[in-house]
C-alpha cells in the first residue's frame, strides 16, 4: 500500500454534481415552492443534472483547480 505522501502525489480527480432547481421567485422575495419542471428546463437546452470533473496533477493540485472553478461558478 502506498504511504499517504505518495498517495497525495499521485494524480487525482474532483466529481461535483449539480441538482439545477429554478424556481418562481414570489413578490415577497420567497420562492415558489415547486420548482420548473425538468421538460420545461429542456426546452431550454439543458438538463436538470450537472457533473463537473477536474483532473490534478496531484491532490493539492486536483482541489486547487476545482475550487477555482466553483469560485467562477459562484461569481
Amino acid at each position: 500500500m502506498p504511504s499517504k505522501n505518495n498517495r497525495a502525489e499521485s494524480p487525482h480527480k474532483a466529481i461535483v454534481t449539480f441538482d439545477i432547481r429554478i424556481h418562481e421567485v414570489m413578490p415577497d422575495g420567497t420562492l415558489y415552492p415547486m420548482p420548473v419542471s425538468k421538460d420545461v428546463i429542456q426546452k431550454h437546452g439543458i438538463n436538470n443534472k450537472a457533473i463537473i470533473a477536474v483532473e490534478g496533477l496531484n491532490r493539492a493540485d486536483c482541489i486547487r483547480k476545482i475550487k477555482d472553478k466553483l469560485e467562477r461558478v459562484n461569481g
